[in-house]
């Protein structure tokens, strides 16, 4: 065997030109996909990877493996595919908006397939519409794409996000195909696969006129009786076939006869090669006169995989038939010089026992499992039909194959949804951690499912190839490395996001499952036509309702991974100001970055980049404030968007207040520099564009918001809500107290009534978030690193913040006494309106009573009280004593 260069699969797929890809085999090597496979496929800039293979060696496979796995949380997917035989194909399909690379060969992805093994592979680059091979693209993604509709749930959408974030995709979809590629003299290609027909009958078919001389086969596998190289003989009756055996790894049949012994021949493959691999590669070459055929891909030489006259194929496989007038495959392979011909009773005594048959290696699952998901605590299955789940129970298991836990399905713990669907919630933490992997057993019956790995549908989201996605996961990456300014957030941020009620109307259309009293009352008369649906309406209906649960958690997701980020920036830049307070003050600088991170350096713009910037945050901010009306009006329960966002925004306002720009202009060829203030803090009557004044709105809103929250939600989402409503708190507090010291700066009415505001809307923040007591020490060292993220420690120093907040506790306090009230019921002036500044945004009204204490009444804050006076001032009513605040409703 000639030495030729071989050549790695994945170093010949170019860099940064796909999003997406799927990759198909027999079975998996998972440790050495996750660790080799998987981090080449990341450094071509891929995101979105998904590997499907049989799912009975799936099965079988669940279980053995050793180490951490993380298997449910890992950044791919991994599907079991059923096949009426053996899922076989070994499918490598690339796609990016634009261009598509095709694998085709006879690895699997695993350890042997992507290195040790000797394999084969061919590959072909599409690179845009007029690319004229496009039609093997067309017949490699139609093939691929019959199989997702095992997919179900999110593992359906992740699929669907490949063709629709591929503009050359959703061309072949459009466009009629051709039926095949334009003729050449020199060469031709075709993909060929099992679905459509037998491979015996399209070999036949192509090459029925062809003068086929020689036939060279290469294969690890030939079925028990050898009948596809006998039906080969029988068919090219003029051809010598030439069949290569790797002693002691080649299944080939120890008893095989026939009556063409002359014309066929036998070599020894280790006499071609001193390297001690696995032949895994199938191929088939059909040698004419003056042209030559091959065949290579994932069809082993067998019946289960090609047909035989008398019997049709039953494994799913896929192939390449490549035809040329010119050179030879043999020579192209290192095989142009043969070794000298094997007896085939000396080839017999180096055959292993025969294998099993294919055919039989599958046996039918009771139940399939097609898919299986977890969001949060809730666990979604997705079967190929309705189930009975009366005498089912779910089996829960870890990486390492062990049973964590078992559900009985009828136990009533389970929710029965459409289409062979069901969800339960795992409420044990440990437990939901721990699952890797389930299966169901029908205890009756005793029969199994196969097994399913389960997959985290936040990790399915975070795979999306949507340009804007990816684009923000990079941005968000400078940002946290320093190399981006933080405002460069707003292009990704889209407040209608809060507006979505998709995931509240998917939450309430579950039916639960049926008990045996319900199932015993008489249902009411009801007209079947009208309640009988088609099976397209239903499928749409629920792909319809997939959709908007896909949509809303892609929301949730964006935000959150916004918010993770700017509090990974957050709590650096404290544990930065906690490390340099404890060194001399001479010293403060960052050794780790060689910069001051107390200071904030001065950004230079130019004029149409400082407008563009402006002109987008004061966008944001009024679409903002007006989704925050729309959410307040339809009086919905707090959602995790809405907290998220209204996070996201504080911090990002904290890190804008007071930024200092360098506003670079050029007349007359003479260039001048102006320091502009981005967001400045003060006090006036503009809106929008002013941090005092956008605080006011939005932390009004969002309290009347949070006012209306119900609870009622599942225990993960509270947790989340809680600590988001955490640090959303000392968000406020640090912009109140910032408002308050500013506005010392006014003159005394003016001081006053900013004053009377920052109170009445710190207490009903206290209440609210329940903060009826404060740990002062938490509150000074979460006020310090917003002082030093802001950069307003130029304008005045913590203390008097600090201070503000004692007062603001103290006044607090008071303001629950009935001293204090006997106060209040002293003043002249019986309607007190607090900030009059900023159109009132929150007033109160006091009423002396005969009751004990004082009756107030307090408008909804964020909302300008001479426009909403009648609907807002006069609807709540509180007894001052006990309530202990003064409240939003």
């Amino acid at each position: 065997m000639n030495r030729i260069e071989e050549l790695a699969p994945l170093d010949l797929v170019p860099s940064r030109k796909f999003h997406s890809c799927v990759m198909t085999g027999y079975n998996i090597d998972y440790h050495y996909f996750n660790h080799i496979i998987r981090p080449k496929l990341t450094r071509l800039g891929i995101v979105n990877i998904m590997v499907l293979i049989d799912d009975v060696k799936l099965s079988q496979s669940l279980g053995t493996f050793t180490g951490n796995t993380n298997l449910r949380t890992a950044p791919f997917s991994i599907h079991g595919i059923h096949a009426k035989g053996t899922f076989h194909p070994k499918v490598n399909l690339f796609l990016g908006e634009k261009e598509g690379f095709l694998i085709i060969g006879s690895g699997n992805p695993s350890s042997g397939g992507f290195g040790d093994n000797m394999e084969l592979w061919g590959a072909l680059h599409f690179q845009d519409e007029r690319d004229p091979k496009l039609t093997l693209l067309a017949d490699a993604w139609q093939y691929i794409k019959k199989f997702s509709v095992q997919l179900q749930g999110f593992s359906k959408r992740k699929f669907d996000w490949i063709g629709e974030y591929s503009s050359l995709i959703q061309h072949l979809e459009s466009e009629e195909k051709p039926d095949e590629i334009p003729k050449n003299n020199k060469w031709d290609v075709r993909f060929l696969d099992t679905q459509a027909e037998p491979l015996s009958v399209s070999l036949q078919k192509y090459l029925e006129s062809e003068k086929i001389e020689n036939i060279y086969l290469l294969s690890p596998f030939f079925d028990q009786k050898a009948q596809v190289l006998s039906d080969l003989l029988e068919f090219f009756s003029k051809a010598n076939v030439h069949v290569f055996i790797q002693p002691g790894r080649t299944y080939f049949p120890k008893t095989f006869k026939t009556s063409q012994k002359n014309r066929l021949q036998f070599y020894n493959w280790d006499h071609l090669t001193s390297q001690n691999r696995y032949l895994h590669a199938k191929l088939l070459i059909f040698q004419g006169k003056h042209v030559e055929y091959c065949l290579f891909g994932s069809a082993n030489i067998t019946r289960a995989a090609f047909g035989t006259t008398s019997f049709s194929p039953v494994n799913e496989e896929a192939c390449l038939l490549m035809r040329r007038s010119k050179g030879s495959w043999l020579a192209n392979l290192g095989l142009g010089q043969l070794p000298d011909e094997e007896p085939f009773s000396k080839i017999v005594e180096s055959l292993p026992d025969p294998d099993q048959d294919e055919i039989d290696k599958h046996s039918a699952f009771d139940i399939k499992i097609l898919s299986a998901e977890i969001d949060h605590f809730r666990l979604y299955i997705y079967c190929t039909e309705l189930v009975n789940i009366e005498h089912l129970t779910l089996l829960l298991y870890d990486e390492f194959g062990d049973t964590i836990d078992s559900i009985d399905l009828s136990a009533g713990q389970c929710i029965s949804e459409e289409g062979g669907t069901f969800s339960i919630i795992i409420e044990d933490d440990a437990i939901r951690e721990e699952i890797c992997y389930i299966q169901l057993v029908n205890t009756k019956t005793s029969k199994y499912s196969n097994k399913q790995i389960v997959h985290d549908i936040e990790m399915l989201i975070k795979s999306n190839p949507d340009p804007e996605l990816i684009g923000l996961l990079i941005r968000m990456g400078e940002i946290e490395a320093g190399t981006k300014n933080i405002f460069d957030i707003y292009q990704y941020l889209n407040p209608e996001d809060i507006l979505s009620t998709d995931h509240d109307s998917e939450m309430g259309t579950r039916r639960s499952v049926i008990t045996q009293e319900q199932e015993e009352k008489e249902p009411e008369e009801e007209n079947e036509d009208e309640k009988r649906i088609s099976y397209e309406e239903f499928i749409r209906k629920r792909d319809d309702k997939l959709s908007h649960r896909m949509r809303h958690l892609h929301r949730s997701y964006t935000l959150q991974s916004i918010f993770d980020i700017l509090n990974i920036v957050l709590r650096r830049q404290q544990e930065v100001h906690e490390n340099t307070a404890m060194e001399d003050e001479s010293d403060e600088i960052d050794q780790s970055t060689g910069r001051d991170d107390t200071k904030r350096e001065v950004r230079i713009f130019k004029v149409s980049e400082y407008e563009s910037l402006c002109r987008r945050i004061t966008s944001f901010h009024k679409k903002y404030l007006k989704t925050m009306e729309e959410r307040i009006e339809k009086n919905e329960n707090l959602r995790l968007v809405d907290v998220t966002m209204f996070a996201i925004v504080l911090h990002l306002l904290i890190n804008l207040a007071n930024l200092k720009i360098n506003l670079r202009k050029k007349e007359d060829q003479v260039e001048t520099v102006e320091e502009k203030i981005l967001l400045p803090v003060n006090c006036t009557d503009k809106r929008y564009d002013n941090f005092t004044d956008l605080v006011v709105q939005i932390v009004g809103k969002f309290l009347f918001l949070l006012s209306n929250d119900q609870g009622n939600r599942e225990k993960y989402e509270q947790k989340q809500i809680t600590n988001l409503l955490n640090t959303a708190y000392y968000h406020i507090v640090f912009c109140l107290s910032v408002i308050y010291v500013i506005s010392n700066q006014e003159d005394e009415d003016v001081r006053s009534q900013i004053h009377d505001w920052v109170w009445i809307l710190y207490m009903n923040t206290r209440r609210q978030f329940h903060k009826q007591t404060e740990d002062y020490e938490v509150l000074g060292r979460e006020l310090e690193t917003r002082l030093k993220a802001s950069g307003l420690n130029e304008i005045f120093s913590l203390n008097k913040i600090f201070r503000t907040g004692k007062n603001c506790d103290e006044w607090f306090i008071l303001f629950g006494n009935p001293t204090e009230c006997k106060r209040l019921r002293r003043l002249k002036d019986r309607r007190r309106a607090f900030s009059k500044f900023f159109d009132l945004y929150c007033t109160a009204h006091y009423i002396e009573t005969k009751k004990e204490g004082d009756v107030v009444n307090v408008s909804h804050p964020g909302y300008p009280f001479l426009d909403k006076r009648h609907e807002y001032l006069n609807t709540k009513v509180l007894v001052l004593p006990y309530a202990k605040f003064f409240a939003c409703k």
